[in-house]
């Protein structure tokens, strides 16, 4: 019961921390250095390609997953 009990506050902890780094993103990324940024960017995107000067990429789960409640909720309440 203790493990399942742990097992859940785990969870909690990782979504709350994944939530307010997609909150955060822009502002995370401003203020990064150049490094910072690539990093910043590969934990976020992958697939990433260049046709021209338009990018393409897929964002990593679980924030595709976040992108795409927030397109939901955008649409429904139009």
């Amino acid at each position: 019961m203790q493990d399942h009990s742990d097992a859940d506050e785990q969870f909690y902890i990782t979504a709350n921390m994944t939530l307010n780094i997609a909150k955060r993103a822009k502002e995370i990324f401003m203020s990064s250095e150049i490094d910072e940024k690539r990093q910043f960017l590969g934990f976020l995107l992958q697939k990433c390609t260049l046709n021209e000067k338009t990018l393409g990429f897929t964002l990593r789960s679980p924030f595709n997953l976040i992108l795409n409640q927030a397109d939901n909720l955008t649409v429904r309440a139009m």
